[in-house]
């Protein structure tokens, strides 16, 4: 018969690289249960009182409560831990890959989960384990960007990373006008930003858009990019409301 879950040694050691990964949007409370054939992602403090009506038929969640960390430039907006989970999603399903296992995201069925994982073996190829690798590696890069833009073949490889997550993905020069809101000059300078946005603004659309950020941060660093989510500025850029803004270019 076939083993439809890993076993518990492989699901810690997967979590354990997963957790290695920086999460581009901080700490955010998260937990894996583990569920029949699979593990369940959920935020501590989750409660059913908030969701609206809409929702929670076709998202099964629970609410909004969430409990995070204060981020490098001040505190999160309120659905940042939702984002942080789609990150948190992303990672692991990297490093399940490179265990030998397929991670599929399923929509929760047990009350109070975010997502849920449904396992499949699967050969574990060389990409992969690099792509493990460079997950680990990866990390957030706030120092000021030389000034060039993006060139198209790197722009084109950011947002294909992001429209593989379900999300539209637009790359627009930085501005000067942004420099106010990143945050005591730690973020300043030029490069390019990938404006990620999602149809909507439900749970699941944050979640993918977490889970997108994170796919962008880590195509970046294959190309040799610097690259940094700045969720401070999510709603800074143009006429669209976008889930996260995401700045990259070379750092000088």
């Amino acid at each position: 018969m076939t083993q439809e879950c890993p076993e518990s040694t492989t699901v810690r050691a997967a979590l354990g690289v997963a957790g290695r990964a920086q999460n581009p949007f901080g700490a955010a409370g998260w937990r894996w249960d583990p569920l029949p054939g699979g593990l369940g992602l959920r935020i501590a403090d989750f409660q059913d009182e908030t969701i609206s009506a809409t929702e929670r038929p076709r998202l099964r969640l629970a609410g909004t409560r969430q409990r995070t960390t204060p981020q490098e430039h001040g505190e999160p907006a309120p659905d940042t831990a939702f984002l942080a989970a789609g990150a948190a999603l992303h990672a692991a399903v990297l490093a399940f890959a490179a265990f030998g296992w397929q991670a599929a995201v399923r929509e929760p069925r047990a009350r109070g989960h975010l997502a849920a994982l449904a396992f499949s073996p699967r050969a574990a190829e060389p990409s992969d384990i690099d792509r493990a690798a460079a997950l680990v590696r990866c990390r957030a890069d706030r120092r000021p960007y030389l000034g060039w833009a993006l060139r198209p073949d790197q722009a084109d490889a950011l947002t294909a990373a992001a429209e593989a997550m379900g999300v539209t993905a637009v790359v627009v020069p930085a501005r000067a006008a942004l420099v106010p809101a990143l945050g005591g000059g730690r973020s300043e300078g030029p490069g390019s930003l990938l404006v990620l946005s999602t149809p909507g603004a439900t749970v699941a659309d944050r979640l993918r858009a977490g889970a997108a950020t994170s796919a962008v941060l880590l195509a970046a660093t294959a190309l040799g990019l610097s690259a940094c989510a700045l969720p401070q500025v999510r709603a800074a850029v143009g006429p669209v409301a976008p889930e996260v803004v995401v700045r990259a270019g070379a750092a000088a």
